[in-house]
């Protein structure tokens, strides 16, 4: 299988540790100043001929073209039965999908903001407790060891990745882990996830120590 996308973290840690979790023999396109020419010019054109929504991540598996961030998690919970064993884990999954993304779509708009809006940062670690209430709520509601069951399904792999691109940032403002402040089960369902011995492989690759964000960004995230 081929995952295409920048030489970032970004959208495709998520989908890069669920390959991992499922032993997934993965080949990467990495994307960078220096090639962006070649996607936008010529591959992302041509890929335009078998999905027209063609885009940066996309998965190639055999004749199948997927792209959508989202769809990629789906297609590989499919194939791994990562999306829920029955209806209600399913239905559980495909929000918290949903809802991370909400989350996702905030803080890249944060830290991809103009150094004017960028500066705002007390705003910004005050409005994106919401997100993390949010899902500290749905864990004490439904006392699953993760999202929608006992073992990961997709959803856990983007929540945990943005659960950790927030410890980096609050660490690179000099700011305490926001998970120490009132998240007990947010920081167990985090600490607990990064321990998963199917997932150390990936946790030492280079790939977990890509950039977060991508150069134009506010705040890149660069690896330590």
């Amino acid at each position: 299988m081929v995952l295409g996308y920048w030489k970032i973290r970004g959208l495709a840690a998520a989908i890069r540790m669920v390959c991992a979790y499922g032993k997934i023999e993965l080949r990467e396109v990495y994307y960078t100043t220096d090639t962006q020419n070649d996607w936008f010019s010529t591959e992302k054109p041509k890929m335009e001929e078998q999905n027209a929504f063609a885009n940066l991540p996309y998965l190639l598996d055999g004749e199948t073209t997927i792209s959508q961030s989202n769809s990629c998690l789906w297609y590989l919970g499919k194939k791994l039965n990562l999306n829920g064993d029955n209806d209600e884990e399913y239905f559980k999954n495909n929000q918290c999908l949903n809802q991370v993304y909400d989350w996702r779509n905030q803080a890249v708009q944060y830290w991809y903001s103009p150094p004017e809006k960028f500066e705002a940062k007390d705003k910004y670690f005050q409005d994106v407790l919401t997100h993390y209430n949010k899902f500290e709520s749905w864990l004490k509601l439904h006392k699953t060891n993760y999202l929608s069951a006992n073992e990961p399904k997709t959803a856990d792999f983007h929540v945990w990745e943005m659960l950790d691109q927030h410890e980096r940032f609050a660490k690179d403002c000099s700011r305490p882990s926001i998970l120490d402040s009132k998240f007990p089960l947010l920081k167990q369902y985090y600490l607990h996830f990064r321990q998963l011995p199917t997932l150390q492989t990936y946790f030492s690759s280079p790939a977990f120590s890509f950039d977060i964000n991508y150069i134009f960004a506010s705040w890149v995230g660069k690896s330590s």
